[in-house]
């Protein structure tokens, strides 16, 4: 699949899975509040030190979804983390809570975390064979610039143009 088609899957799931408040100005959290509401359950931003080349991460908990973003980051960066994060979510492709990584392993890869996080974390996302791993976060890039783009990043009525033209070429992995 080309990256037009990517895009427009991308916008199909967002518009068939969110209910997004209309005339306002779109925040982050109203995104996180929309997912919550996709899912079920409530939906945690936390900001934690992670371990080096690990940005983000999401974990699927029972009593609620919980997304990651590394405290160290740059607050934009942080902001598309979690679009990207949000994103998983809202495809449904999160890592399940009973995956395939020990504690030890996880502490190791998030040393910033506490110990309930770390239990609750898996890094590695859960596939069924259905999805190609590569697949699956090619789409979470497209899917979580989506959702960035949809953001109203400036106070007042500036645009957010020159904030999206730059998430416009964003490979997957940047």
């Amino acid at each position: 699949m080309g990256i037009s088609s990517d895009r427009r899957r991308a916008r199909r799931l967002i518009r068939r899975r969110l209910a997004l408040p209309q005339g306002r100005p779109l925040t982050l959290q109203h995104l996180v509040d929309a997912v919550a509401v996709a899912r079920g359950k409530p939906v945690e931003v936390v900001h934690r030190v992670l371990a080096p080349r690990v940005t983000g991460f999401c974990a699927v908990r029972p009593d609620r979804d919980v997304v990651v973003v590394d405290a160290t980051a740059p607050r934009f960066l942080q902001m598309v983390i979690t679009c990207h994060e949000l994103f998983h979510l809202l495809h449904d492709d999160a890592p399940a809570q009973d995956g395939p990584i020990d504690p030890e392993t996880a502490r190791a890869l998030m040393p910033g975390l506490g110990q309930d996080m770390v239990e609750m974390v898996l890094l590695g996302r859960c596939l069924d064979g259905a999805h190609d791993r590569d697949e699956v976060e090619h789409l979470a890039e497209v899917g979580g610039t989506e959702l960035m783009q949809m953001l109203d990043l400036t106070p007042g009525a500036a645009a957010t143009g020159s904030y999206t033209s730059a998430l416009e070429n964003r490979r997957p992995g940047v």
